[in-house]
């Protein structure tokens, strides 16, 4: 889930805020810092999702729970 939400912040931000220009995180004229900030939330929700999934252990059916 944190790595979609990364994507889907990074996509976002340079969409709409850098491409389109649709609207800002913080309604300021062009962008500012809070707009970089969002898309370097994107990239790290992005990597702990990678973190996660690289460093989570095998499991069996025999070991979920019931």
């Amino acid at each position: 889930m944190l790595g979609g939400w990364g994507l889907f912040n990074l996509v976002e931000g340079v969409i709409d805020h850098h491409i389109l220009q649709v609207h800002q995180v913080v309604q300021r004229l062009g962008v500012s810092v809070w707009d970089y900030a969002f898309l370097a939330s994107g990239i790290v929700l992005m990597v702990i999702g990678a973190w996660l999934i690289t460093t989570a252990k095998p499991t069996t059916g025999d070991q979920l729970p019931r």
